[in-house]
């Protein structure tokens, strides 16, 4: 394989990831379902971020490990932010306001008949993909 043609399939992935993140952090939510839907839109803070790096690379040189995994837990908590803006908004029909809201979520989550080992088993898938989609996104930087 020659250099200009592996080149290009490095090109082509940082946009096929960078166009994935951007999905990520535009995603919208169908009413009145948690399912996100994707929207057409670019996110601000994904510009900031690559133009950020662009700066770094040209002052600093090639980002190393501990800068990527910064900018990939840094998108994690957008995209996370995002999903719960949106999906709390469409769900409840109105924006969540952690102060109010936090002390009612035992009790919400008591409403639904849920087990203690539903809730375990429920929180630990949260974070599997919560760890996955940070691989991912670390994959993508």
């Amino acid at each position: 394989m020659s250099n200009g043609h592996a080149g290009r399939h490095g090109t082509l992935a940082a946009l096929l990831a960078l166009a994935a993140i951007n999905a990520l952090l535009t995603l919208g939510n169908q009413w009145p379902t948690p399912w996100p839907r994707l929207s057409a839109q670019i996110a601000p803070e994904l510009l900031l971020a690559v133009l950020a790096l662009c700066g770094w690379t040209a002052w600093r040189g090639a980002a190393g490990t501990r800068v990527l995994r910064c900018l990939a837990a840094l998108t994690l908590a957008g995209v996370l932010a995002r999903y719960l803006d949106v999906t709390v908004e469409a769900v409840f029909g109105r924006p969540v306001n952690p102060y109010w809201d936090g002390r009612y979520l035992l009790s919400a989550l008591a409403l639904g008949g849920w087990s203690v080992w539903t809730m375990v088993a429920g929180a630990m898938a949260l974070l599997l993909a919560v760890a996955l989609l940070y691989r991912l996104l670390l994959g993508g930087w």
